[in-house]
């Protein structure tokens, strides 16, 4: 009898797990304490975890829990030029990095292998000043800047940033032209870069091996495309310009609220977030047509944003030392601080989960806490707590999205917690 039923209750419990509904965790904007009060320039996000942040006296910033600790690395080893800020930078990922700075004189880009402890000047050059930096392979970048000699520079590397060579990169300039920083948009193969002191960019399709010369309607601050093929924004000083043929025509996307002048813009599928140079972030849900007040601090003005290259997670910098993230609401949410009898690990909910679902769990004193998130081959994919907690009970999201460099298709995940000798594991299950 019970040879033939296993079978059977197999088919009741799929079809019980996938007539559940499936809940949305909710996302929004929160601050993080930097542990800096230098203006902050320049942010590059790799994952929903690992971010870097250039500022003022060559600080740079790292974080590899999504923000909830910054290492603040308070100048780059070896160097002298403590006064240099930090404009722009590139997130490889939690151990490896590219940044630049500049003195009236001299442009400086500084390479870590080892999340920041050590710093290699990779590159230098006398009256110039690099505005952006962007590998798109493990070994293969670009990075242009000011013109210097009539010409702007532009740079490759084939060997992860250690060398740099401009050979067959020519792209001369007029007077009165000069880069922006953190304003070249890369995808695939194609590049665009905007230049300031006249109207003008150039698109690339070759990995900035050549360049055509486009006209849009107003100096360039910043490009930013979810799907080139159905759209790309360019945000000029006070307007933002969208075309649907890659530059050749643009129109004026109208009803952006603010009026300070434009410094960034991002976005994934039909979701766009744009700062201006004030204390707002706004944002449209469909594809530029509307925008809302979505973000609003009480001081410092924003002056750059990254969105992770995997996932949605989002980071805005501001002067004075100021970061503001988008991701999912995180943090513990304390249901009670009534003293439970026993420790005690709740089954998530929902299960299954597509992508976000609640674990509880409640500890009768004070004890260090650590749940974490394994697969079915018992790899660590998330620490969701790692912190001392006193007695309640407590509830934290967990989504796939959050960590979504970690790729699978529907399968189990198991969550543990330990807090003293107490140490209990359940099952969940993801259906994609």
């Amino acid at each position: 009898m019970k040879k033939y039923c296993y079978p059977f209750l197999l088919i009741i419990f799929v079809l019980c797990i996938t007539s559940q509904s499936f809940s949305q965790l909710t996302y929004g904007w929160s601050e993080q304490n930097s542990g800096t009060t230098v203006d902050l320039w320049t942010v590059s996000a790799a994952d929903s975890n690992v971010a870097w942040i250039g500022g003022d006296s060559l600080k740079v910033l790292r974080t590899t829990n999504g923000g909830v600790n910054w290492s603040v690395i308070s100048g780059i080893q070896g160097l002298t030029r403590a006064i240099i800020p930090i404009y722009n930078i590139f997130a490889i990922d939690a151990n490896n990095a590219i940044c630049a700075g500049s003195t009236a004189a001299n442009t400086y880009v500084y390479k870590t292998t080892n999340g920041g402890a050590n710093w290699t000047t990779v590159f230098s050059q006398s009256g110039g000043f690099i505005d952006n930096i962007y590998m798109y392979s493990a070994t293969n970048g670009f990075m242009n800047g000011d013109p210097v000699g009539g010409r702007f520079s532009l740079w490759k590397t084939t060997d992860g940033g250690n060398n740099w060579d401009s050979t067959g990169l020519y792209l001369p300039s007029s007077t009165g032209e000069y880069g922006v920083i953190n304003n070249l948009f890369v995808d695939g193969s194609k590049f665009w870069m905007g230049i300031q002191g006249s109207f003008k960019d150039f698109y690339s399709t070759n990995y900035g091996s050549n360049w055509i010369l486009q006209y849009p309607p107003d100096n360039v601050n910043c490009f930013w495309s979810n799907n080139t093929a159905s759209g790309l924004f360019m945000m000029g000083f006070y307007g933002l310009y969208i075309t649907t043929n890659f530059g050749i025509n643009w129109s004026l996307a109208n009803g952006v609220p603010g009026t300070a002048y434009l410094c960034s813009l991002t976005g994934i599928g039909n979701e766009w977030w744009l700062a201006r140079n004030e204390l707002s972030i706004f944002y449209s849900s469909n594809n530029g047509a509307n925008w809302v007040t979505q973000y609003t601090v009480a001081d410092k003005n924003f002056e750059s944003m990254s969105k992770a290259r995997s996932g949605k997670y989002i980071w805005a910098v501001r002067d004075g030392g100021k970061i503001s993230r988008y991701g999912i609401i995180s943090g513990i949410n304390t249901i009670s601080q009534s003293v439970p009898s026993e420790f005690k690990l709740y089954q998530n909910y929902p299960n299954p989960f597509n992508p976000s679902t609640i674990i509880k769990f409640q500890i009768k004193d004070s004890r260090f806490v650590t749940l974490k998130v394994y697969d079915i081959l018992g790899i660590e994919i998330a620490t969701l707590i790692n912190e001392k907690l006193t007695p309640g009970t407590y509830e934290v999201p967990f989504s796939i999205n959050q960590f979504s460099d970690y790729r699978i298709a529907s399968g189990v995940f198991f969550y543990v917690i330990k807090a003293g000798n107490f140490l209990e594991t359940k099952r969940m299950i993801y259906i994609k």
